[in-house]
């Protein structure tokens, strides 16, 4: 046998190889990203209250936001941060930490707050 008959059966070999285990390998899906409104949608009951996304939010794993709550003159801050449940491979959320009279930084966020029903971007 040639050289290059060789090579050339050998290269074959190996696509072939390659395109099998791509093929048995079950494609990954991945998760919905958690969107500010789907955010926002979880907080609509509760009154007086604000979220605040970093501006390079995007709602994937890893990513966080934050929860303002105003009660009788004091302001709780929650952070939570979004993860990925592998179990049911979605994208959930848990509080991370919690701060008593803590304001973040307008500049650096996108606030929202409910006012009457509807979430209004506050300015900064």
């Amino acid at each position: 046998m040639h050289k290059r008959q060789f090579i050339y059966i050998a290269l074959a070999a190996l696509v072939l190889f390659f395109l099998s285990r791509q093929l048995q390998e079950p494609a990954r899906i991945e998760p919905e990203l958690l969107s500010r409104q789907t955010i926002m949608q979880q907080f609509e009951s509760e009154a007086d209250v604000s979220v605040a996304f970093p501006h390079k939010y995007r709602g994937d794993n890893g990513d966080a936001f934050y929860v303002i709550l105003e009660k009788s003159g004091q302001t709780v801050t929650d952070y939570y941060e979004i993860y990925k449940d592998n179990d049911k491979n979605k994208l959930q959320y848990r509080i991370k930490d919690h701060w008593e009279n803590i304001r973040l930084p307008h500049s650096r966020f996108e606030v929202y707050k409910l006012e009457q029903g509807k979430w209004q971007l506050l300015s900064e």
